[in-house]
């Protein structure tokens, strides 16, 4: 069913859905950036943007009564009530409400995203299409930094030098200068780059860009990735290689397992020359404490050795402020214990259950994002980030493949 061909009624609000969405989304990976030269200006208008999509939403549900909507709207009804529960359980009411947000954040943009990518096609293909922008223009900046590092610090603010300093020396060609483009953390920015990859390939399946255009964008992308020197960004881009491998050559197991095995032998060579291992370890900031997984393991080992009865309910939602994990699992359970976590993943379950049950298309690069954004949960309260959180859920659930049904239009009109 295609809601926008009912009348102009629906066109008007699936076009406001579609506008709030692309602009909440959008603007996210610029809001550390504007918080840095104003943060009361950047949280207010934050909340602006997602009240304005929770409008939205709210118009779209309440002319829809298809059974997908009021079932989906349901099931994210009882996840934000779960969540506002072990908000009103937290010992710091004020930090818990601000945690709320952040993960209301996504989910909001991600219910979006399923009533568009099910009933408006052409609307979900627009902030595709705007992500693909975005993503272009974060990693020119990337690219930038490693040439020209004096405009990346002017776009900063100077109140935040001696923070961003500390992750990055912004001297040209230095192995040390990590991008950081318009973020102010190298791993948040090379996470987001490796969430947003996917959708140069989405974007070129609905419209061909040419492959000409695809390798560049590729290569732009891949190049700020890299240039952030963030290990755990070029562990997950390895997987991504053997997952594409995988995909598209699945049926010449050889080919695979010869690739596979040459970048081993590479790998040990290299590693193998004293100088040139010297050197990569160098580049990639091995230290001693890197075994420790730079003190993770230490924030670990503190979590399981002080588990008490806590351990089921939780301590309440927070922002991550006062207890870093560096873990979002750990952290899920330090603030909504196992009971809340076991109610989650029913919960998601149930989704799941849902998009299958009622022909939800199915977007085949949503593995890469799912493995990226697991991945890196194991070493980062990435879960506490809105704009990885959302660019995640965003790439993992949008939807193309409409063609069987008749309810794709034409994206580029």
């Amino acid at each position: 069913m295609n809601l926008l061909n009912s009348n102009d009624i629906y066109k008007n609000q699936f076009y406001f859905l579609r506008l709030s969405s692309s602009i909440l989304l959008g603007s996210m990976p610029f809001f550390p950036l504007i918080k840095e030269w104003s943060l009361n200006f950047g949280n207010m208008l934050e909340i602006i943007l997602i009240l304005l999509l929770c409008v939205a939403l709210i118009r779209i549900i309440a002319i829809n009564n298809t059974r997908f909507i009021i079932n989906v709207v349901l099931l994210y009804s009882a996840i934000i009530i779960i969540l506002v529960l072990f908000t009103l359980g937290s010992k710091d009411i004020i930090d818990s409400i601000s945690a709320l947000r952040l993960y209301i954040e996504p989910l909001i943009l991600s219910l979006s995203i399923i009533i568009l990518s099910k009933y408006s096609f052409v609307d979900a293909f627009k902030i595709l299409k705007l992500n693909v922008l975005v993503l272009l223009t974060i990693s020119s900046l990337a690219i930038v930094q490693f040439v020209y590092p004096e405009i990346i610090v002017s776009i900063h603010s100077p109140d935040y030098y001696s923070i961003l300093r500390w992750k990055t020396d912004f001297i040209a060609f230095s192995n040390y200068n990590r991008a950081i483009s318009v973020f102010n953390d190298p791993n948040v920015l090379a996470l987001y780059l490796l969430l947003s990859l996917p959708t140069i390939f989405l974007f070129d399946e609905i419209k061909n860009i040419g492959k000409a255009k695809k390798i560049l964008f590729l290569l732009l992308v891949i190049g700020a990735i890299i240039l952030t020197n963030s290990r755990q960004a070029l562990f997950i881009l390895f997987f991504y290689f053997i997952v594409f491998l995988i995909r598209n050559y699945k049926r010449n197991i050889l080919l695979i397992s010869f690739a596979s095995g040459g970048i081993l032998i590479a790998v040990l060579y290299v590693f193998g020359k004293g100088e040139i291992k010297e050197k990569i370890f160098d580049w990639l900031r091995f230290r001693n404490d890197t075994v420790g997984l730079n003190g993770r393991s230490e924030d670990w080992s503190y979590f399981f050795n002080n588990i008490d009865k806590t351990i089921f309910f939780g301590n309440g939602l927070n922002t991550g402020r006062s207890i870093s994990m560096e873990n979002s699992y750990l952290l899920l359970v330090s603030q909504i214990g196992v009971i809340g976590l076991t109610l989650m993943f029913v919960l998601l379950a149930g989704l799941i259950f849902i998009i299958i049950n009622h022909n939800y298309p199915i977007n085949d690069y949503a593995i890469y994002p799912l493995l990226a954004f697991v991945l890196s949960c194991l070493v980062g309260d990435y879960i506490l980030i809105s704009v990885i959180s959302s660019i995640a859920v965003f790439v993992i659930l949008f939807g193309y493949k409409r063609k069987e049904e008749g309810s794709i239009e034409n994206p580029t009109s």
